[in-house]
């Protein structure tokens, strides 16, 4: 096989039926050129990074816009890592475009993007219908004593604001 020369990866023409390879620097043969299946170190490293900016800037923020009767992450735990957990998912659903187009050039990448794409939108879904109103009906009754059922409560609710 022949590799072709400029200033694009090197590609192999492969026999009938296979589809070309990428060939690693290191050569075809080294242990370590896994040809389209090598992991790009800069889209993990760039993934990893936004991950945890974006855990850090939404703990910022949710101390920055809390209420000063709610200040410390002593009361209302539960719905304050709900607010850090959505806002970090729709980081990572406008960071799934630059890491689909990073994965499918100059060949289709290991990670497999329809997949990713479903799992994002169902967890978004998941989280506007039931997970965020769930966690605000609970923080409504989570210190008052009147209401017996918290748990029935807040199913109710929620299963009301599901047909509404």
């Amino acid at each position: 096989s022949r590799a072709r020369a400029g200033s694009g990866p090197a590609w192999v023409r492969p026999g009938p039926g296979l589809a070309p390879k990428r060939l690693s620097a290191l050569g075809p043969e080294h242990p370590a050129g896994l040809g389209a299946m090598e992991l790009d170190l800069f889209l993990l490293i760039f993934v990893v990074v936004i991950v945890a900016a974006s855990i850090f800037v939404n703990v910022r923020l949710l101390i920055h816009f809390q209420q000063p009767q709610d200040s410390g992450f002593a009361s209302g735990k539960l719905a304050k890592a709900i607010i850090v957990l959505s806002l970090t998912i729709s980081w990572l659903v406008v960071l799934l475009l630059p890491v689909d187009v990073r994965n499918s050039r100059p060949v289709p990448g290991p990670l497999d993007m329809k997949g990713l794409w479903t799992a994002a939108f169902i967890i978004l879904a998941a989280l506007l219908v039931v997970v965020v109103p769930g966690a605000l009906f609970y923080s409504e009754v989570e210190g008052d004593d009147e209401v017996k059922r918290k748990r029935r409560y807040v199913i109710c609710n929620v299963a009301v604001s599901l047909f509404f």
